[in-house]
């Protein structure tokens, strides 16, 4: 074990006073026409990842001595790369600040959060990547994804260290791109990109490299992820770590935005899709990425700091560097307005995995709960043969007659196109209910909108069995049609959900195993309902939802569902 590793919570301070460099030593990548605002003395050849060092343990006389060389050698390079020839000056506390990028955005609100999951022995990092407040002329401090000469010097004291926590504060930039710009800027910022675009057509500069690609005619550029290499670059310090946990925290509150847009987060799901890193963690066999709201209402407590979002990961095959990835949570995007109705998202204390394999993702789903008195529900997955899912729900509950309790199912990912572009969505369901008192319902479940991103507009349900007396929304409450699709015969319900309108075409009798076109049900509602052929499908799902019942058990014995 690391002789950091014996250091008491209360030190904490005095290690942070040798680790970590005043707030007021802030280097900036950006340009002075850029960032006009900014005072030239912060203009700088290099900007680093802000990171912080949390240490269970006392270290010895020696280590202390350690870290305050270190943090005097790093505070003299900090001073040799500002432009400026003049050492940094420390602010008065009183003093107007320049710009808010010259703010260092760590609080004591966001090091509560931090400690939440701490627990005396694992070794824990802060990475602020990309994050800092913007104004409303959209400044912010550059992209980041450089470690500090300060960390890379530390990091070798602790290189035995096997159980590792990085806590990672992403700001909008991460999330999302870039915070909007002046029409002046990006008038500069497409002239730049033209220019750039055509010396490489004509061979005045050298093609671009694999971490940074630029392509030809939609001027789309690519590069690794930040948090991604700032991740690789710590466990190349760190061969020893075995388990690695990274828990990502979202500051939301009453009175300001948070860092994440109000859109669903199609922008996270490739960094949860690839690999932790691409360099480093020889070692590693277990890992988990947590995605965290961290709510406050001004000049109070923590209201809520729980993970919407956990992704295991267990390598299973160490030669080939094959893992086996477990997720837990939605990512049906919390919007702002909505972050009291988190706890809908959180992990219920039953068992909750969903597996991912191949193009499927099953979802627990209790977003209805708080209407029952009382009840649980989990589900689990049973296995993957080809393009065939099988999966299984068990629930109980009581109370709320009426409402429904959740929504386990299976989405299936594609691609989000108009409805007119559509090909066929064939899909086949065999399944099984058992239990007491069942009132559920067992449907596919189809959302479109605008765009891809925005509102559903739309909710299409198809019912394969209403058990137990369960009925769909509707207006009038009588079917506004009858229809024969996929060889079933069907009432068409209209209502309204919200914002939203739902259709609902409910089986006349149960179909317990289905094999159709699910694009038939689209094409029927643009011929014959009104439904504007340019919506586009922005996700399909199917699976149960229940009303009540004890003991209930559904089954997917086989579930397939592509695009073409």
């Amino acid at each position: 074990m690391s002789i950091l590793l014996t250091m008491p919570r209360e030190l904490r301070e005095e290690i942070l006073h040798y680790l970590t460099l005043p707030g007021t030593v802030y280097t900036s990548g950006a340009s002075v026409d850029a960032y006009p605002r900014l005072p030239a003395s912060r203009i700088a050849e290099k900007t680093y990842v802000d990171t912080r060092i949390y240490l269970p343990s006392r270290p010895p006389a020696n280590v202390l001595a350690t870290c305050r060389q270190l943090r005097q050698e790093c505070l003299e390079h900090h001073t040799h790369l500002l432009n400026s020839s003049r050492a940094v000056e420390v602010e008065e506390p009183n003093a107007d600040s320049i710009t808010t990028v010259s703010k260092r955005p760590g609080t004591e609100f966001d090091e509560a959060a931090e400690r939440s999951g701490d627990d005396g022995v694992t070794l824990r990092l802060t990475l602020e990547v990309q994050r800092g407040q913007r104004d409303p002329f959209g400044f912010s401090i550059p992209v980041r994804e450089e470690l500090s000469p300060r960390l890379l010097a530390l990091l070798p004291l602790m290189r035995t260290v096997r159980k590792l926590r990085m806590v990672v504060w992403p700001g909008f930039d991460w999330w999302n791109g870039p915070p909007q710009v002046s029409p002046l800027e990006q008038w500069r910022q497409r002239k730049a990109l033209l220019k750039r675009i055509n010396a490489y057509q004509i061979g005045h500069t050298e093609p671009p490299s694999e971490a940074q690609s630029v392509k030809t005619g939609d001027a789309a550029v690519t590069r690794l992820d930040a948090v991604s290499v700032a991740v690789g670059k710590i466990l190349d310090q760190l061969p020893a770590v075995e388990e690695l946990e990274i828990r990502v925290f979202i500051a939301t509150g009453d009175l300001f935005r948070w860092d994440l847009p109000d859109v669903k987060w199609e922008k996270i799901q490739p960094w949860l899709d690839g690999p932790i890193t691409r360099s480093g963690g020889l070692h590693l066999c277990k890992v988990s990425r947590a995605l965290t709201s961290v709510w406050q209402k001004p000049e109070t407590e923590i209201v809520s700091h729980q993970p919407f979002y956990v992704q295991k990961e267990t390598r299973i095959d160490v030669s080939s560097n094959k893992w086996r990835v477990e997720r837990q949570g939605g990512m049906r995007a919390p919007m702002f307005e909505r972050l009291a109705q988190l706890a809908a998202l959180e992990l219920p204390e039953t068992s909750w995995d969903n597996q991912i394999q191949g193009t499927y993702t099953i979802y627990n789903n209790l977003w209805g709960r708080d209407a029952a008195t009382s009840g649980s529900q989990c589900t689990g997955v049973d296995g993957l043969s080809g393009t065939t899912l099988k999966w299984h729900t068990k629930w109980s509950w009581a109370g709320g007659a009426g409402h429904v309790k959740s929504y386990a199912n299976v989405v299936t990912k594609i691609t989000q196109k108009a409805i007119s572009s559509i090909g066929s969505l064939p899909s086949t369901w065999t399944w099984s209910y058992t239990g007491t008192d069942i009132v559920a319902n067992v449907a596919y479940d189809l959302f479109t909108g605008a765009t891809a991103t925005g509102s559903a507009e739309y909710e299409i349900m198809i019912w394969l069995s209403a058990l137990g007396g369960a009925g769909p929304i509707s207006s009038t409450g009588s079917p506004i049609a009858n229809v024969t699709m996929a060889g079933k015969q069907f009432k068409l319900w209209k209502g309204p959900n919200g914002q939203m309108t739902v259709f609902s075409f409910v089986a006349v009798t149960p179909v317990t195993s289905f094999d159709g076109d699910l694009n038939e049900f689209l094409v029927y509602l643009t011929a014959n309902q009104g439904l504007p052929k340019s919506q586009i499908l922005q996700s399909v799902g199917a699976g149960s939802e229940p009303f009540s019942g004890s003991d209930a058990v559904f089954t997917a014995t086989a579930y397939s569902m592509s695009e073409k």
